[in-house]
C-alpha cells in the first residue's frame, strides 16, 4: 500500500512540475511524459548549482578544513 502512495505522490509532483501531462479524449485518455521539459529543467538546475558553487568559492577561496585536534595533557601526579 505504501508503494502505491509513493508512486502516486511522485506522479503528482511530476505533473505539478509540468513533466507529465494528461489529456482526456472521448475514447482514450492518455498521459505524456514531457522528456524535453525534464531535460531543460535538469540543465537549468545544473547551471544554477554550478553558479552557486562558483559564487561560494569566490566568497571563501580557502578550502574548508577541520581544525587540528590537540590532545589534552594528562595531569601530573
Amino acid at each position: 500500500m505504501r508503494a502505491v502512495i509513493v508512486i502516486a505522490v511522485i506522479v503528482l509532483l511530476m505533473a505539478a512540475a509540468g513533466w507529465i501531462t494528461f489529456s482526456g479524449g472521448s475514447d482514450r485518455p492518455s498521459m505524456t511524459v514531457e522528456t524535453d521539459k525534464i531535460e531543460q529543467d535538469i540543465e537549468a538546475g545544473k547551471r544554477a548549482l554550478t553558479g552557486a558553487v562558483e559564487k561560494a568559492e569566490e566568497a571563501d577561496p580557502a578550502p574548508a578544513t577541520a581544525p587540528a585536534v590537540v590532545p589534552a595533557e594528562s595531569p601530573s601526579p
